[in-house]
């Protein structure tokens, strides 16, 4: 069911509004899309938000039941924005998801003698803007609510296996623009989820897979 921003933004809350004023309903500033708080420190419950909070986006990995030795495979990587009822990223024009996939020789079962990357792919998905002279919006890819984004890694499969990581973060403001305006440590990004799954060659059946729990 459609709701406000505030139901998911703007956690209710009764409080004081100004210093000897009633208590009433009312609602935090936080915020929270991107889990990394505007002020230092965090606003007074950005904590308890945090630690329940789920991005809007999840990730996948689809891999070939089967696969050989020197066999051209693909990975498919997909991400779906599945809880915010809104495009991804939004609020500021700065904000965009970085995607990017590493396929490395080797698995954890089976690692390679000198793990290398053996193919990659980096996706980005969010505004572009040109600030001057004149503001003007560049393009726009950004994931409406419910749409899923596919793409395809294709890599040829070592002997020993091979690895497939993938990890989504959030970027608050561009480096180039971070750089500009000298902010050093402010967080200007963070992990939203990371997988990694691993294939193991087999001529006879399907390779096992593993899938480590995403990270938010």
């Amino acid at each position: 069911r459609p709701k406000p921003c505030q139901g998911c933004h703007m956690p209710a809350l009764r409080r004081a509004v100004v210093t000897g004023g009633p208590v009433r309903d009312t609602r935090q500033h936080t915020w929270p899309g991107s889990l990394i708080p505007k002020s230092d420190p965090p606003p007074a419950g950005f904590e308890d938000i945090a630690a329940t909070w789920k991005a809007g986006v999840d990730a996948r990995i689809e891999l070939p039941p089967t696969a050989r030795p020197g066999q051209r495979v693909e990975a498919r990587v997909s991400l779906r924005n599945v809880r915010a009822g809104h495009r991804v990223p939004t609020g500021d024009p700065e904000r965009y998801l970085l995607i990017t996939t590493r396929v490395k020789a080797g698995t954890a079962d089976n690692p390679s003698a000198e793990p290398n990357l053996i193919a990659g792919a980096v996706a980005r998905i969010g505004q572009r803007w040109i600030w001057w002279p004149l503001a003007r919006q560049l393009d726009d890819n950004r994931l409406a609510a419910g749409e899923t984004r596919t793409w395809s890694v294709p890599f040829v499969l070592p002997a020993d296996g091979a690895t497939v990581d993938v990890t989504v973060e959030h970027y608050r403001i561009s480096p180039t623009n971070a750089a500009w305006h000298d902010l050093k440590d402010y967080p200007t990004h963070r992990l939203v989820q990371h997988l990694d799954r691993a294939v193991l060659p087999s001529a006879d059946q399907g390779p096992p897979l593993r899938q480590d729990p995403p990270t938010r």
